[in-house]
This record gives structure tokens, sequence and C-alpha cells, in this order.
């Protein structure tokens, strides 16, 4: 939800998604707001539904009135106040409703006053839509958190009670949504048609087979080209049967994909089915891991559209027959044919399936972004085409964020303006300032912790365009956006360009991309602020430690990138 008000010389705009809101204030009458003892805003929060009224609490402090009790412990904003015009509320809970309240503060921090608020009603949004159903996890871009929470142990090494907790937290719903799906196959005795490529994660395997024991028609495709050894040793441990025999006819439950064992079988979906009829699908970048589903960032999306099932569910009975590649493009042509520039795509969801035999795709992709009009959101967890790193490097006027899980996949792009900000995975390998000694999920979830193995901080594949505009586009799936995910790997993307559902996914796709963006940007400007420096809390470089006037303001206006989003946010329709 959205929702916009103004009051007391300032503006506040308020944009939900499930977990997740961004607060937006601007002074709109400078003589009534900001005077040199102006200190920053309180942000207070009603909670209506749990009838509960609060100030938010954040890490920032003033020296002279904290005291330290814990490393990375926060404050209430009403003592120490926010000096920012953003805030990213990242304690909202799914469907309720609140009131934020902005409370200007003055004064000195130990003789503060306050000015006259401006307040904000907003509804946080449901995962589960009639259409779209989204689910981001938590993971690692809540690495401090998990830190204070769980002492950075690893769920493999905790006792059962608080492995269960920390899998809740971690998942923060994914999970259960991905066994909800199954569980929808068995409470309505429907079918299941699956494609997995890493396929290990216990709970899933037990849910499948919990739903083949209860009558479920259940066939899995299932990767024994790369992970062949993982899965089936998982496979193995956890009884999941190969074959069953159902009114005397032999069913093959899973069906190895083998041909062409130099690539990957890289889809993650599933299709429920009433009889022969493809009724929803869940897709995402989730692999069945429990890096997957607990620490890397992933998204779970649930399509219940039966013209999208159809089209998965034809591509999975091509997949089913283990086909070469070569073969298998025609077929996948035949699903979905390539679609060469943005105004041509006229259903509200796009299917594109891989392997293909151009990758015509790849460069639609890149003019979606090149005609943006004001921002571009992209999450590339490996190495992706030329075609939209040219694209992304472009001189342009439109924001452009970019996050990638190593600094190393972004080479080749061209910074040429002042819009485009890159980041890259990163976490506190030891104590900075006041926050804690951090893990990354490679520590945390890789059988053998290892650090640099496999992509450690974000797995999400992911384009938003133009987010907050009355014309969003939403593109989501298993391809990294790589030439090798369009013309030999297995893979599915979804475009979305309309729909009744649309604003609400595309808010909560953008809340949770802004959210996992601002963690890994604090982390990785702060190291390199601070590269070859003492980081001891006491050190007066401390970017905890608030400012005691009004500087912080004019330092704000000087962020030429905040000042757009700044502008972008006050001129966001607020409904469509």
């Amino acid at each position: 939800m959205r929702n916009r008000n103004e009051n007391n010389g300032i503006e506040l705009t308020v944009l939900t998604g499930t977990y997740a809101a961004l607060l937006s204030f601007r002074i709109t009458d400078s003589e009534k707001v900001d005077r040199e003892d102006f200190l920053g805003f309180e942000v207070k929060r009603d909670d209506i539904t749990e009838n509960e009224s609060y100030p938010l609490r954040g890490f920032k402090h003033f020296t002279e009135t904290a005291t330290m009790f814990d490393s990375s412990q926060s404050f209430p904003t009403d003592r120490h106040p926010v000096q920012s015009f953003f805030w990213e509320d990242f304690t909202v809970k799914p469907a309720h409703d609140y009131v934020y309240h902005i409370i200007p503060v003055y004064g000195t921090p130990k003789n503060l006053n306050y000015g006259g608020e401006v307040s904000v009603e907003v509804k946080s949004e449901i995962a589960e839509g009639e259409e779209h159903s989204v689910f981001f996890n938590r993971g690692v871009a809540g690495s401090l958190a998990y830190a204070r929470k769980f002492k950075n142990i690893r769920p493999d090494k905790m006792p059962e009670k608080m492995k269960a907790e920390a899998r809740i937290w971690l998942s923060r719903g994914l999970e259960e949504a991905l066994l909800g799906f199954i569980d929808k196959a068995i409470k309505n005795k429907y079918g299941l048609r699956i494609a997995f490529y890493e396929f290990t994660y216990p709970p899933v395997i037990q849910k499948l087979h919990e739903a083949i024991s209860k009558g479920c028609d259940v066939q899995i495709v299932y990767d024994s080209r790369k992970e062949k050894a993982d899965n089936d040793k998982a496979i193995k441990n956890y009884g999941l049967e190969r074959t069953i025999t159902k009114a005397g006819k032999k069913i093959d439950v899973l069906t190895r994909r083998t041909k062409n064992p130099q690539v990957p079988s890289h889809n993650k979906f599933m299709i429920l089915m009433d009889g022969e009829t493809p009724l929803e699908v869940w897709t995402g970048s989730t692999n069945i891991t429990g890096k997957g589903i607990l620490g890397q960032c992933n998204v779970g999306h649930m399509v219940s559209d039966k013209k999208t099932a159809q089209k998965y569910l034809s591509y999975w009975e091509s997949l089913h027959k283990d086909p070469e590649v070569k073969s298998f493009k025609n077929a996948v042509a035949e699903i979905q044919d390539d679609i060469d520039s943005p105004e041509k795509f006229e259903d509200d969801i796009t299917v594109f399936f891989s392997p293909r035999n151009k990758k015509t795709i790849l460069k639609t992709y890149s003019k979606f972004i090149e005609e943006a009009e004001e921002m571009v959101c992209g999450i590339f967890p490996f190495s992706f085409n030329k075609d939209i790193k040219a694209s992304l490097g472009k001189k342009t006027n439109h924001l452009k964020y970019i996050l990638v899980d190593k600094i190393g996949n972004a080479k080749g792009i061209e910074k040429k303006d002042g819009n485009t900000v890159i980041v890259n995975g990163e976490y506190f390998q030891k104590p900075m300032f006041d926050w804690l000694q951090e893990i990354n999920s490679g520590f945390l979830l890789n059988e053998k912790p290892n650090s640099v193995f496999g992509t450690n901080y974000v797995h999400n594949k992911v384009l938003l365009v133009d987010p907050f505009s009355k014309s969003p586009v939403i593109i989501s799936g298993s391809a990294n956006f790589s030439d090798a995910s369009v013309s030999s790997n297995d893979e599915n993307t979804m475009v979305i360009k309309s729909g009744k559902d649309l604003r609400r996914i595309c808010d909560i796709y953008f809340t949770e991309f802004y959210r996992i963006f601002h963690h890994f940007f604090v982390r990785q400007a702060t190291k390199e602020i601070n590269k070859g420096k003492t980081a001891a809390p006491d050190d007066k470089n401390n970017p905890l430690h608030l400012k005691t006037d009004n500087s912080w303001v004019s330092k704000f206006s000087e962020d030429g990138v905040k000042v757009k989003m700044q502008e972008l946010i006050k001129n966001m329709p607020l409904d469509y």
C-alpha cells in the first residue's frame, strides 16, 4: 500500500510490502522545520492491529546520552532521532494496520524538544493474492540481527528447539509457503509436476514423500547433470520413491535430466494439477537446499493462472523426455517465441523458457533497461549478458540500482552518470564500530563451511523497471540473465507487465529489494570508507554517532541519488 500526507511543513510518503516499509520525509516549509538546532526526526509507529504504539529504534545515537550495554544495541528515535529523509522499517508484519508519525526533534542531546508531526495511515500487504503470491526469505540480509539473536551459531550446531526457531526466522515464510504448496496437493488429492535443480532439503523431500504416500500423483524431473551426486544421496537418505505402482500401472516418480551433462537443469518450479488440468505454478529463484531456503536471499513466486500453468506444463512435458538441447530448443520456441521489444508484450504474464535458439530475449531485457523512465533495480547473483551490462552502463537520467553477489560479476559496466549505484554482498568479518561480527551463508549453511564457495549473499534473479510508476515491469525467475541461461540451461523467467495484482506484488518486490540493497550498501560503504583505519566504537569517525546540529540536512542534499529517489517518491502515484 502507498499513502502520503503533509502537515506542519513536512510531507510523509509511506510504501509498504509484506515485511518492510519505506518512509520518505520531505521538508515543504524550511522556515517551519529546518533550524540550526534541528536534530532529526522521531519515527513513531502505531500498530492498530496489535494495539501497540512506540517510537521505532535505530542504531545511530548521541554519544552524549547513549548508555551502551551491548554491541549493536538499538536506541529509540525519540531520544536518538533519524538524521535522514528516509527510514526503512523492517519490523512490519503482513496485513497489519499502521499509523506512522514523523516528529521533528530540536534542542541538544540532553535537552530535546519536539515540533509538529505529520502522520500517515497504511496497511501492509499480504503475501498471498488472488493471482500472485510472493515470498522473500530473510536470509543473510538479516546477519546483524542473526548475530544478536543466535550468536552466529550454525543451525546444524544448535539444539533442536533452537534450530527450529532459526529456520523459521531465516525462512520468514518462504519454507512454509513452499511446503504449503505441496500441502495443497495433499489436501485436495491433486497431482504435482516438478522440475528441480538442487534437490536436497529434507523437509521438502519428506513432504513430497507424504504426498505420494497419501495418493497424490507426483512426478519429478531433477538434475542429474551438475547436481547428480548430491541429489541422489538426498533422495536415498530420505526414502523418496523412484517408482510406484498405482492401479497396476508403474509410474516413474523421479526422472533424471541427463542429456548434455555439461550444463545444468536449473529450474525450480512445481505445477499443481487437478487431474490433467494445471491450476497453479510455484517458481522463482529458490533451490531446494538449506542454503537456498534459509541462507542466500531468494524469492518464491506462486501464480494462480491456468494459462500460465499450462505453459509450464507444456514445458515440463518436453523436459520429462530428457531431450537433447538442440531438439529441445524448438519445443521451447513453440511454447513462447521471442519478443524483440518491450511494447510488443501483450499478456499480463509472459513466460520465457530455455534453452532457446537465439539470445533475443536478453537484448529485449536490455531495452527494458534503456527505456526506463525513472528507475531500474536489478539483482544479478552471477555474471550476466554484455548487452544488459552495456544498457546499465549507458548515461541515463533514471536511477539504476545494481546488486551483485560478488563485485566481479558487475565487471564491464561503465558508470557514465551519477545515477548508477553498484553494491555487492558484504558482511562484517570482525566487529566494526558498534556493529557485531557477522556470518555469511557460506559459513552458516555450506555443508563444509566455506566463505568463498558458491553464492553467499543474493541468489534472486530480478529486474524491476519503473517500480513506482503506473506501468511497472517485474522480471523474475530461475535464469541468471546470462548467455548460458538462455542458450543451453533449462530455465524459466516470467515478465509481468500488467494484471490486477501488479502494484501489490511490485511493492513487495521493491521493498524487499531495497531492504537487501541497503543492508549490503551499509556494509560495503562502511568498509570502504574506513579501509585501513581504526573501527573502534569510540572512534571519531564512527558513522553511528549523530550530529548535534542541523549539518546533516545539507549533507543529504549533496547526495544526488538520494535527492532523485526522494523526488520519485514525492511524485509516486498512490493508486492505479
